[in-house]
Parts: structure tokens; sequence; C-alpha cells
């Protein structure tokens, strides 16, 4: 008997791209599926689009709520399937994309949750690049270096069973808080290479218009993780690092809004950082940050084109 898979679609306002993003879903080659909608109450086309599918895999509603993890959290209430995933309104399950993770779980029972590759688009559908998820490593993630694409990730219900729903707190890391979360209740994460969802970058889409404001989710989730009290020794041995990662998040956001009265004395610290590269950089961008000149740009360009390595993270 296949397994049921549930795709949940937070929805507010995305009545450009809604219509692609349910198409993406509903003529996915695999029958055993279903696709609930949760919309916050849309003020654009988005309810008429979504009324004119005539579907019995879909259901909908539109309320108010507190935000995408609220939403989420609707969804995973209404859910029925084994497997679960969720995509933005705006992003793309590629064809084939449910099959393969329905086979893939159905193959492996030892693995909780699946994810891989996929590719950006934007607004135009024109292709971006590609984006490239690695093997999970706990140690990474607690560090803000693991690649995990959200677009594409499926997991077990047991997951959901064991920890819980999102935070409603956290509306921009609840992903990486989930993901987090269920390797910390000991579920396991796995990485199989493969381009199955498209990301879709756009003006109004999170991960462009609130870029800075990522930084305040990710110091609450690994200031409560520090807070707990069952911590293998590997991870506690990580809390320094973990936090200097987040101030130098904190200080590239401030330089890139050329906020540099704020950025240059924690550039300064940086300059005796352990770390050689962000040492290097710290120095570049304190250069920069007083002769306004394209080094740091420059660099970051070369690297990334060079290496595949963005020096900003």
């Amino acid at each position: 008997m296949r397994l049921l898979v549930t795709v949940i679609v937070p929805s507010f306002n995305q009545g450009r791209f809604i219509g692609s993003t349910l198409d993406s879903i509903l003529q996915q080659d695999y029958p055993q599926l279903e696709c609930i909608v949760v919309d916050g109450g849309s003020t654009d086309e988005t309810l008429a689009i979504i009324q004119q599918y005539q579907d019995s895999r879909l259901s909908w509603v539109s309320e108010r709520d507190k935000g995408q993890s609220d939403a989420l959290n609707k969804g995973l209430r209404r859910a029925s399937g084994e497997i679960i995933t969720y995509l933005n309104s705006d992003d793309l399950l590629l064809p084939g994309a449910v099959a393969f993770a329905a086979a893939y779980f159905e193959a492996h029972p030892e693995v909780d949750l699946l994810y891989g590759d996929g590719y950006y688009v934007d607004a135009e559908d024109k292709r971006l690049g590609a984006f490239k998820s690695a093997p999970f490593d706990l140690d990474l993630c607690v560090l803000n270096g693991q690649d995990l694409a959200q677009p594409g990730t499926f997991w077990r219900r047991t997951v959901t069973d064991k920890i819980g729903l999102f935070d409603v707190g956290f509306h921009y890391r609840m992903d990486f808080d989930y993901w987090l979360r269920a390797a910390l209740a000991g579920f396991q994460l796995q990485y199989v290479p493969g381009e199955r969802a498209v990301y879709r970058l756009h003006r109004e889409s999170k991960t462009v218009s609130q870029r800075a404001t990522f930084v305040t989710d990710w110091e609450a989730i690994i200031t409560r993780l520090f807070e707990r009290d069952d911590l293998p020794a590997h991870l506690l041995r990580l809390k320094e690092e973990a936090f200097n990662v987040i101030t130098w998040w904190k200080t590239k956001n401030l330089w890139f809004e050329k906020n540099y009265t704020e950025a240059r004395p924690v550039l300064r610290r940086f300059l005796h950082d352990h770390k050689r590269g962000r040492q290097m950089l710290a120095a570049t961008m304190l250069f920069d940050s007083y002769f306004h000149t394209p080094l740091t740009t420059l660099i970051s360009s070369v690297l990334r084109r060079t290496t595949g390595v963005e020096i900003f993270r």
C-alpha cells in the first residue's frame, strides 16, 4: 500500500505565483497525495485562483493567522499523510519529487527526514542557479553552516508526533529550528542528491526582503539550545563559536546596511579571530567601510565563482 503524502502550502497574498505552485503539486505522478492550502486571509486574487481547482485532493482554509509557523501548524493538524512536506506558495515541486520521496521512505525505514537539491528562479521563472544541500552534520547545523534546503524536504508523521508543531515565535528560521529539534530527538535526517524543488526569489519573498531579520530567530534558537541540560559534550564545546557566528552575522548585516559606525568596533575584534577567513574578510570590510572600494565584493565574487564558497556566511 502506498504511503499518503501531505503537502501543506502556507499562503498570503501570493496570487501571482500560487497557481504555478498548486500545479506543481497536483500534477505530480503520485496518486496518494493531499494538498492543504492554509491561507492567512489574502486580499489579492489568491482565493479566486484556488477556487478554480476542482480536485478532491485539494482542500483549503483562509483566515487570519499569526504568521507562517501558525499556518504550518494548522496544516499539520489537518494532515492525514504518513509523509509530510510543506511548500511555500511561490515555490515549486519538480516532477517526480513526491513519488521519489514516498519510494525512498518505503525502501529506507530507518530514515525519518529526507531532503535534496534544487534551483532558484526569479519572478519570471528564469533559472538563476542551483542550490545544493549537504549530508546532515549536527555540529554544522548549530554553527549555521548546514546546507539543507527547505523546498523538497519530506518527513515522517512520526517526527511531528514526537517533537510537536512549529514554534510560532519564529517567522524566518522555523524550518531549521524544526530540523534541529528532530535531530536532537534522535531522528535520522538523510540527504539524497538530486533536484526536486524550485526556490523562487523575488522582491517580496522573505529570503530577499527580510535577510537581516533572520538572525533574530537564529539567536533565539541557539540561546534556547544551550539552555538545555541534556546536550552532548560535543555540542557544549561549540557554544562560544555558535555565538561568535551570530555576532559575525549581525556585523555583516550592519556592514551591508552601511551602518559602519556600529560595525567597525566589532570588525576590529574579528581582526584577531581564530578563523583565518573571517579575520581576512573583517579586514577588507573594515578597509572598505572607510575608503568605499569594491575590494570585499570582488573577493567574495571571485571565491564564489572559483570555489563555490560563500565567504559572507
